[in-house]
């Protein structure tokens, strides 16, 4: 069976970046089905089943297992543009290119053919991927990290009316985004950190379609050759959407550049990665408790627009709410339950953290 390097590769790569975002090591199974070569990396994580179209098959079966990483490297080392791939009794994998012969060991005690993807029910439909690709590049930078919250150590989809609330939260600080799909299932999709990797690594940016499957299991889907299958997270997760769904009152509003330029100044000056904001006349001070330096900031153009008083917050969790808002405008908002909620001229996506609580004197 002969098969474009390039597209092999391609395929072999893309398997490869979702297997480094698993906790288990799994072999790269393949077999010919329907004049095509389907690939499947099963894991206890993530799954994922691929296709290329093949060139010159000779009908006979072809089914293979084989160490993932060995495969890549090798392919990666030919430079021919087609390789032809064929299996000996042993059930070793030899792959050809041009006059060079490599033979993969066969990876035994796994599974002896390809399971079929499995089926579902279709939640959505999402024609441009892209912008919930990168919201949930953006979740990740609130996901909590450490095993002191593992209800907080994902990320949740929530569907209803035509739209995904993304949501991610460590306690601390927090991010929403509403995006509107093709689809009226209602219910919650709860990924772990590592299967959010691989679907921003893996998939394409257009046309997925995403079903539920029997055993709860998420199947992200891209036409016919690609499919990737996600174990849900294990838990439950907080109700944090009903805290944000408080407004808040407004605080101030003032430039992205402005506001990134203060951060800079503390991410040098502070000792203790916190910064302070309070009204000084008309205008907005920005100093940093424990400073190691006598320094003045203000945010230039800022507005106060309501009830500024002195506020801490977390420098670096300021910025991971800075990179995931939308817009050159940002608008602060005072929450009820003792948090700043910041946006851009539109309400979605969100961020939100806490206020630190300081003496007085500081």
């Amino acid at each position: 069976m002969r098969v474009e390097k390039q597209a092999l590769v391609k395929a072999v790569n893309r398997v490869a970046t979702a297997a480094r975002h698993t906790a288990h090591d799994s072999p790269l199974m393949g077999e010919i089905k329907d004049d095509k070569l389907w690939m499947w990396y099963p894991n206890f994580d993530v799954s994922v089943w691929l296709s290329i179209p093949i060139e010159n098959g000779d009908g006979n079966p072809l089914t293979f297992s084989v160490p993932l990483e060995m495969i890549v490297k090798i392919l990666n080392s030919f430079s021919t543009e087609m390789v032809s791939l064929t299996t000996d009794s042993a059930g070793e994998l030899i792959i050809k290119a041009g006059k060079n012969r490599v033979k993969i060991p066969k990876y035994e005690g796994f599974f002896d053919r390809i399971d079929p993807i499995p089926d579902g029910i279709l939640v959505a439909t999402i024609n441009d991927f892209s912008p919930l690709s990168s919201s949930l590049e953006d979740a990740l930078k609130f996901v909590a990290k450490t095993e002191e919250k593992p209800s907080l150590s994902c990320v949740n989809l929530s569907f209803h009316s035509g739209l995904i609330d993304i949501t991610a939260s460590d306690s601390f600080h927090a991010y929403g985004h509403s995006i509107p799909v093709s689809g009226m299932w209602s219910g919650d999709f709860l990924l772990p950190i590592r299967s959010v990797e691989t679907l921003i690594k893996v998939l394409p940016k257009a046309n997925i379609a995403l079903y539920q499957t029997s055993n709860g299991y998420s199947l992200f889907r891209h036409q016919e050759n690609l499919a990737v299958w996600i174990a849900p997270f294990n838990g439950s997760y907080p109700d944090i959407l009903s805290l944000m769904k408080d407004g808040g009152q407004s605080m101030l509003r003032c430039s992205r550049t402005t506001l990134g330029d203060a951060l800079k100044i503390g991410a040098i000056l502070s000792a203790n990665n916190v910064l302070k904001l309070e009204q000084r006349d008309d205008s907005v001070y920005v100093s940093f408790p424990r400073n190691v330096t006598d320094s003045d900031v203000y945010l230039d153009g800022a507005i106060v627009e309501g009830a500024l008083e002195p506020t801490h917050l977390s420098i670096p969790f300021l910025s991971h709410c800075l990179e995931s808002v939308k817009g050159d405008e940002l608008f602060l908002r005072r929450m009820k339950m003792g948090a700043i909620r910041i946006t851009g001229p539109t309400p979605t996506p969100f961020t939100m953290l806490q206020i630190i609580k300081y003496s007085s004197t500081d």
